[in-house]
């Protein structure tokens, strides 16, 4: 199992201005755990499965935000496209948009 933890200051480092393209958002968490990341201003354009911090997640996110635009086809959402994982204290202040399935938080749950 990977993780992935980011501290900062408050516990929470932020990264601003940086996300700019669909790399951050395709991000497999195939049984990993990301805690304490706080990506903000992102600007995300994608197709299917995208997500402001996990495109497909499979795993556990904690205290996770995303603030900016994210924008996709398909199971799109602020923080994950197409979810699997177990989310807990996250929060979306991001502007979503997609034409199908399309979410705050999580733009697609299948076991919901």
């Amino acid at each position: 199992m990977g993780s992935l933890a980011v501290y900062g200051e408050e516990d929470v480092t932020r990264v601003e201005n940086v996300v700019q393209h669909i790399a951050i958002a395709n991000i497999v968490i195939d049984g990993a755990t990301i805690t304490r990341v706080a990506l903000v201003d992102v600007d995300i354009d994608g197709g299917d499965n995208t997500g402001g911090l996990v495109g497909f997640g499979d795993g556990v996110i904690a205290e996770g935000s995303v603030s900016g635009d994210v924008t996709g086809a398909n199971k799109t959402g602020g923080l994950v496209g197409r979810n699997y994982a177990d989310i807990s204290n996250s929060s979306v202040t991001a502007n979503v948009t997609s034409q199908f399935n399309t979410g705050g938080i999580v733009g697609y749950c299948p076991q919901a």
